[in-house]
């Protein structure tokens, strides 16, 4: 969710002639840390979350009362919930900040619709990947949830092409050394393979 409030420059040795988006911007983050989502939780995946302020830019000059401040606050929902229900929450909030200070003047919108998906164990997809995983290490594929973001969402929710997030582990994601094993891409490339051959009907 972006966020942007406009406040009035003046110089800094005379703040009250001012207003300071970045103090206005501060009580618009923290109320929206505050806030909690209520709604009932996924059975795969954690608790919706709203991490306020994860980007936040204001001010040109140290002696400038700053006129404008923007920030990102990441949002995650789960299936259920909308992108359109999440920024009324959040224009609920800031409407009631506005009705303690009227000076302040916020916009709030999001620059990406990505909405939350899922498919059943029960999907002819999943039952392909789990025979798959069977053939090819013995082991049951067992269905998870993450609170991460993918490109299935376009895929099931906009494009309605059914798909899983499904792939090699590893660790330290995002990190400078992230990583996985060779041994997991060579399994990976064979119930891959294995199950592109079951899909085509390939014996």
């Amino acid at each position: 969710v972006n966020l942007k409030v406009r406040g009035k420059s003046a110089h800094s040795s005379r703040p009250q002639d001012g207003v300071n988006a970045v103090l206005k911007m501060s009580k618009v983050l923290l109320a929206i840390d505050a806030h909690g989502f209520d709604f009932p939780p996924h059975s795969l995946l954690p608790a919706p979350t709203i991490a306020p302020g994860t980007v936040i830019k204001g001010g040109t000059k140290g002696n400038v009362i700053p006129e404008l401040c923007e920030a990102i606050s990441d949002v995650r929902i789960v299936p259920g919930m909308t992108v359109e229900g999440v920024l009324g929450e959040i224009q609920g909030i800031v409407d009631g900040l506005k009705e303690e200070d009227p000076e302040l003047d916020v916009e709030v919108s999001s620059p990406l619709n990505k909405p939350p998906s899922e498919i059943p164990a029960s999907h002819e997809l999943f039952q392909v990947a789990d025979e798959a995983v069977r053939a090819t290490v013995g082991y049951e594929l067992k269905p998870v949830g993450t609170s991460g973001s993918n490109d299935t969402s376009w895929l099931t929710t906009v494009a309605g092409i059914p798909a899983m997030a499904f792939g090699p582990g590893g660790g330290n994601a995002h990190g400078a050394d992230e990583w996985t094993s060779i041994e997991m891409l060579v399994d990976f490339a064979k119930i891959y393979g294995l199950m592109a051959m079951d899909i085509c009907g390939v014996e």
